[in-house]
């Protein structure tokens, strides 16, 4: 949603899926998501300075073998309401919030590739944002 306070008009119109990416020396957000639902899956995150992924204010999201590397917080849903359901993933040693939620299966078919070929490939994928 693109307001706190927008949450009547939002509520089950928002469906984001996210998947590799690859995520280098970048504050929070990434992706933030409120009222909606969102897949995020095979994403590669370094030197997360804040947060990685925010879920708020009745968000669901599913969570699929993303891979953390020097993230402070990975994952964020207690502090905004959020809800999450993370599967497979390697927080490089950080400890994920965690409010879990009721989005456990996307809607649609993907390939799921295992979180150990995450890292190998998260420097050549195309989604490269530099900021």
């Amino acid at each position: 949603g693109h307001s706190d306070n927008n949450g009547s008009e939002d509520k089950g119109h928002f469906h984001v899926t996210y998947h590799h990416n690859y995520f280098n020396h970048l504050g929070s957000r990434l992706p933030s998501l409120r009222f909606g639902t969102g897949h995020v899956y095979n994403n590669y995150y370094n030197d997360i300075t804040i947060s990685g992924i925010d879920s708020r204010l009745e968000a669901q999201m599913l969570i699929e073998n993303n891979v953390f590397v020097n993230a402070l917080k990975p994952l964020m849903t207690l502090e905004e309401g959020g809800y999450a359901n993370p599967v497979g993933n390697d927080w490089g040693g950080a400890t994920p919030e965690l409010n879990p939620g009721t989005f456990t299966s996307a809607p649609y078919s993907y390939s799921l590739g295992a979180t150990t070929g995450v890292a190998s490939a998260g420097k050549r994928w195309i989604s490269y944002w530099i900021v």
